[in-house]
C-alpha cells in the first residue's frame, strides 16, 4: 500500500491493492486501518485511475455509516453509484447495500427496500441488510430463513460474523432460542480468533441477548454491558444505543431508565426515526419531533481529494476556510440555517425557495478557487433535537450529485414555487440513487443572470 498510494506502481497494481487492502480491512473488522488507508487513498493522485477512487469512497461510506455520520456517507454514496458501475458491477452493488443500511438506519423502509433490491439486481445478497429489514417489518421468520440461507451459500468467517450477529437477533424475535445459542457460540469463537473491538462487540451482544432470552440475568448484564464499551471502541454509536436498549431490559428500574435515555438521546441525535419512536413508546412520552417544509440545499467541493493531493495540506486548508467563511456568510445573508457542515461541503435549509436559489447563485459567483456543486430540493422533513430527517434529505443529498462544478441543479417541484425568474436548461427525468420513482430536474443557467 505504501508504494500504491506513492504511485511507484503502475495504475492496474495500485488499483488492485487499494482495493484488496481496504476491502480486506474492512470485512475482517479493522475499521481504524479500512478507515485510515482510505483516508490516505483520497489523499494521492494517481493518472489513468480516476474512475477506481468511487471504490475507496464506497469503503469510506462504509465506515462513516458505522460511526453514525450518515449523511456524510450518503453524499459519498450518491455520487458514486453510477460511477461505480462503470467500472465495477460488484463494486456498484456494494455502494447499493450501503444505502439500503443507511436509509434502513434512518428509518426510511421504502428506500431501504428499494436499494437492497437494486444491489440484489446486480448479484449482492443484499444481506445482513434485507433481513434487517424483515425485522424492522415484523417479520422475524423470514428475517431468520432469510439468513439461515445466506449463512449456509457462504463459509467466509468474516461475511459469517455479519450475518450471525443479525441472525441472533432474528431467530430470538422468531422464538429460536437454541438455534440464537448456537449463532452466538459461533461469534464467540469468532472473536476469540479475531480480536477487534467490532467482532467482540458483536459477540457480547449476542451473547448477551439470549442470556437474557433463556433468563441468566447476571450473565446477560455483564455481557451486554461489555458490548457498550466495545461498541464505543469501534466507534458504532447506534450500534452501542441498541445494545443499551438490551441492557436495559435486564437493568434495575433506575439504571434501565437511564440506559433508554441514553439510547434515546443517540438516536435523535442520529436521526434514527423508528427507533426514536419505539424508545418515545417505551418511556411513555409524545413523539418530539416535528414536520417542517424547508428548502434544503447540498453543497460539494468537486474533485476536492486530487485538489488536497496536487496543494498540500497546508495550502488545502487556507483555501477550505476561504471557502467555508465565505459559505457561512452568504448562508447568514440568505437566512439560511447550517445543519451540517462537512469539511469540504454543507447541509443548509432556507424557509423560502427564493431564499435558496439565490444563494446558490451568489455561491457560484463568489466562488473561483474551487468548484462547487449545489442541489437545491423543497420538501417536508422531521425536525427534532438531532436536526433533520427524511425522505427529502435523501432526495436533496442525490440531487447535488446530478451536477458538475459550478452548476445548481434543483427540483422541477421546487422550482415551481419560485417567484423570481430562474432560466434553465433542458428538464431530465431521473433516477435517483438508491430511492424509488422518478423525479424531474433541471440546471440553472447562471450565464444568463450575468
Amino acid at each position: 500500500m505504501a508504494l500504491a498510494v506513492s504511485g511507484c506502481l503502475g495504475e492496474l497494481a495500485s488499483a488492485y491493492i487499494f482495493c484488496g487492502t481496504i476491502s480486506t480491512c474492512a470485512s475482517s473488522g479493522d475499521l481504524d486501518r479500512a478507515w485510515e488507508w482510505t483516508n490516505e487513498v483520497g489523499r494521492c493522485s494517481i493518472s489513468g485511475i480516476a474512475e477506481y477512487p468511487g471504490d475507496c469512497r464506497m469503503h469510506r461510506a462504509e465506515m462513516l455509516r458505522i460511526r453514525g455520520e450518515w449523511a456524510k456517507a450518503e453524499l459519498e454514496l450518491a455520487s458514486v453509484c453510477e460511477e461505480l458501475g462503470t467500472w465495477d458491477v460488484g463494486h456498484a452493488a456494494g455502494a447499493f447495500y450501503e444505502l439500503g443500511e443507511v436509509s434502513l438506519h434512518r428509518g426510511d423502509l421504502e428506500a431501504a427496500a428499494h436499494a437492497f433490491a437494486k444491489c440484489r439486481e446486480l448479484g449482492h445478497r443484499g444481506l445482513p441488510g434485507l433481513a434487517s429489514l424483515e425485522l424492522t417489518r415484523g417479520k422475524p421468520e423470514t428475517a431468520a430463513a432469510l439468513l439461515e440461507e445466506g449463512l449456509g451459500a457462504t463459509s467466509d468467517q468474516f461475511d459469517r460474523s455479519r450475518l450471525l450477529h443479525v441472525a441472533v437477533e432474528a431467530q430470538l424475535a422468531a422464538g429460536q432460542v437454541d438455534e440464537a445459542g448456537a449463532a452466538a457460540a459461533e461469534l464467540a469463537a469468532l472473536a476469540d480468533r479475531w480480536k477487534t473491538p467490532i467482532h467482540q462487540a458483536r459477540a457480547a451482544t449476542s451473547a448477551g441477548v439470549v442470556a437474557a432470552a433463556r433468563g441468566e440475568r447476571g450473565a446477560a448484564l455483564d455481557l451486554l454491558r461489555s458490548a457498550v464499551e466495545w461498541w464505543r471502541q469501534v466507534p458504532a454509536p447506534y450500534d452501542e444505543a441498541v445494545s443499551r436498549v438490551a441492557l436495559a431490559e435486564v437493568e434495575a428500574p433506575a439504571a434501565r431508565v437511564v440506559q433508554l435515555e441514553t439510547a434515546l438521546e443517540a438516536f435523535v441525535r442520529l436521526g434514527a426515526t423508528i427507533d426514536t419512536e419505539r424508545l418515545l413508546g417505551q418511556l411513555g412520552r409524545a413523539q418530539s419531533y416535528e414536520r417542517i417544509a424547508v428548502a434544503m440545499m447540498f453543497t460539494d467541493i468537486e474533485g476536492s481529494t486530487a485538489m488536497l493531493a496536487s496543494m498540500g495540506d497546508e495550502a488545502w486548508l487556507a483555501v477550505l476556510r476561504r471557502h467555508d467563511a465565505t459559505l457561512r456568510s452568504l448562508f447568514a445573508t440568505h437566512r439560511g440555517e447550517v445543519y451540517t457542515g462537512t469539511g469540504d461541503g454543507f447541509f443548509v435549509g432556507f424557509h423560502s425557495v427564493d431564499n435558496a436559489l439565490m444563494c446558490a447563485i451568489a455561491i457560484q459567483a463568489a466562488m473561483d478557487e474551487v468548484r462547487i456543486r449545489i442541489g437545491v430540493h423543497f420538501a417536508e422533513a422531521s425536525r427534532d433535537a438531532g436536526g433533520i430527517s427524511g425522505r427529502g434529505v435523501h432526495e436533496a443529498a442525490r440531487i447535488s450529485a446530478l451536477g458538475a462544478g459550478g452548476d445548481v441543479v434543483a427540483s422541477t417541484s421546487t422550482l415551481a414555487l419560485a417567484t423570481m425568474d430562474v432560466p434553465t436548461g433542458a428538464v431530465r427525468t431521473i433516477q435517483l440513487k438508491g430511492l424509488p420513482g422518478e423525479m424531474e430536474v433541471a440546471t440553472l443557467e447562471l450565464d444568463a443572470l450575468v
